[in-house]
């Protein structure tokens, strides 16, 4: 899902960008192993109840229970590029969500359309290096490796998986192209004594190559079933 919702806003391996940019119109509970590195984390970037205004997030859809934002945040000098995040409550403990982000074996049930998910290396229980590979077409197949780390506030004791692209950290196989830049982030804050805050952000610097209003409904549907889906898992 990730990559192909890239390839929707991002062309992959694009070149340097034009010299203008038009803005278009576009229960059952995991159980916990891992060690989670206490390190505060600023969440002055992460937009509160009613922050959206300051911090120049705007929502884009309402599906039942899931909001998806955007803001434009500038990629280089003269050009900007679009950042999304879904948020959904689940009713599960930050802990046992983020494990489900952390577990392999919940990859391709969470990112329903990777036909493969695995974790290449263990740097430590709260951080990782992993894969995924998306087959659309003959032409459009697509791989993407990333790393991956997980903190913990123990202000407030959410927890925090931030995922950034790591194209050179792995041969690339002939039959797949490596997207080239992808940034994430997970958040999973308490709301209470069994509910969680969840939002999911992602990110890429490269340009459109589709007009918005062709991919924009695919791609919010897309975030909606992600958020959807780790909720599904952690709530059975």
């Amino acid at each position: 899902m990730i990559i192909l919702l890239i390839l929707l806003l991002h062309p992959p391996g694009s070149g340097p960008a034009g010299k203008e940019h038009q803005m278009e119109l576009t229960k059952t509970p995991v159980e916990i192993k891992s060690r989670i590195v206490e390190n505060p984390i600023d969440f002055s970037a992460f937009p509160t109840g009613d922050s959206g205004k300051a911090s120049n997030w705007e929502l884009r859809k309402h599906d039942d229970d899931v909001f998806i934002y955007q803001r434009w945040v500038e990629a280089e000098p003269g050009r900007k590029a679009r950042e999304l995040y879904a948020e959904i409550q689940v009713n599960s403990s930050p802990g046992e969500i983020a494990q489900i982000i952390r577990n392999e074996k919940y990859g391709t049930e969470w990112l329903s359309m990777a036909d493969e998910y695995k974790v290449l290396h263990e740097n430590s229980d709260s951080e990782w290096y992993a894969y995924s590979r998306f087959n659309f077409l003959p032409a459009l197949r697509f791989d993407l490796v990333t790393r991956n780390e997980m903190k913990l506030n123990p202000e407030n004791h959410a927890i925090t998986i931030g995922i950034s692209g790591q194209p050179d950290y792995l041969p690339e196989d002939g039959k797949y192209r490596r997207l080239s830049h992808f940034e994430g982030r997970w958040e999973f804050v308490s709301t209470g004594d069994t509910h969680t805050r969840m939002r999911y952000y992602m990110f890429s610097k490269t340009k459109p190559f589709l007009p918005r209003w062709v991919t924009d409904p695919f791609v919010f549907n897309e975030m909606v079933n992600c958020v959807v889906n780790v909720k599904k898992i952690a709530e059975r």
